[in-house]
């Protein structure tokens, strides 16, 4: 997808060669190259704007769950549920192998590129060198983690919990985990997770919000400091699986291309304003409902949804992605 002032969207490419969903994909850090990781156990490096494919990687046996980036644009990282990291250079070489006892379900690259973490089925979060290539102390986390999302500032990573049958925990929560002290500093919670996994990330100016999906087909937005929720966004039909900030994250004032996008299994990425989301970071502890116009994306795809509400002027415009089923 391509934006085109003001709130215009238009298909640039239709990457095609996987054989199943794509399970996750990362655009590396100079924004030249994209990878895609897939149920059909594969890893394929693109080079946009071109559409032609540059390398499949295929060393996995089961599907791929995530892929991530190190900070030299050369090198990167893919794990399964085949209970193998692979780190790999773009040349197609296999550089090393970690295996593990139990299925990674996510992995994530620290802002400074010289730790991964890894989020596998036996309720912890490992922590590995990249450099000297040796696991470190895990995070003693003593929930299932479904996914995780790696801050590009600090020392700092969001685990996504979700709400457990026969725990003690009462519901889904988010848990702001500083690694460096080893501890949680922050929770955040109001969202549904129950069936799915939904993910989470940091925004805004200095990733002064943490964003989430939700079950319950909203957005939830928190003050990443605070913890206290700021705002609930509707639009989508279905469960919101994934939300994204893109947008600079080093300025201290949002820009106009800065954008919170949301996907929902209704088939439609939402792509939000955040001028008014970031101004109300003072109104902590208010839950402001948004309540957007639908703007289905099929029949209208380029109309901006302006919110009713003085208080929340954010606009969604909602782009079909094309899926069916």
């Amino acid at each position: 997808w391509e934006h085109v002032p003001p709130a215009t969207f238009r298909v640039v490419h239709v990457l095609l060669g996987h054989s199943k969903p794509c399970s996750h994909i990362a655009w590396s850090r100079d924004s030249k190259q994209l990878l895609t990781a897939s149920n059909d156990y594969t890893v394929r490096l693109w080079a946009p704007p071109s559409h032609e494919q540059v390398r499949v990687f295929a060393k996995h046996a089961d599907a791929v769950t995530s892929v991530g980036w190190l900070h030299d644009c050369r090198r990167f990282v893919s794990a399964g549920f085949d209970r193998c990291i692979y780190l790999w250079h773009i040349d197609g070489s296999q550089l090393h192998r970690w295996e593990f006892h139990s299925r990674v379900q996510d992995m994530g690259i620290m802002h400074d590129g010289a730790r991964m973490l890894v989020v596998d089925s036996d309720k912890s979060l490992r922590v590995i060198d990249t450099s000297s290539l040796r696991e470190l102390s895990a995070l003693p986390e003593g929930d299932a983690v479904t996914s995780i999302c790696a801050s590009q500032l600090r020392d700092e990573v969001l685990v996504s919990i979700a709400q457990q049958i026969g725990s003690a925990q009462r519901g889904p929560v988010i848990r702001l985990w500083d690694v460096a002290a080893r501890r949680v500093t922050q929770r955040f919670s109001g969202h549904s997770q129950g069936r799915f996994v939904v993910r989470c990330c940091f925004g805004g100016p200095l990733e002064e919000f943490v964003f989430s999906g939700s079950e319950d087909a909203q957005v939830y937005v928190w003050h990443r400091h605070h913890g206290s929720l700021l705002h609930v966004l509707p639009g989508h039909s279905s469960t919101v699986n994934s939300v994204c900030w893109a947008g600079e994250k080093l300025q201290q004032s949002s820009s106009h291309s800065a954008w919170l996008i949301s996907a929902s299994d209704d088939h439609s990425l939402r792509v939000w304003g955040s001028s008014s989301m970031l101004a109300s970071a003072s109104c902590e502890g208010d839950v402001i409902e948004a309540d957007a116009q639908q703007v289905e994306g099929p029949s209208n795809p380029d109309t901006e949804a302006e919110l009713p509400h003085e208080s929340a002027s954010s606009s969604a415009v909602a782009v079909d992605n094309g899926l069916e089923g």
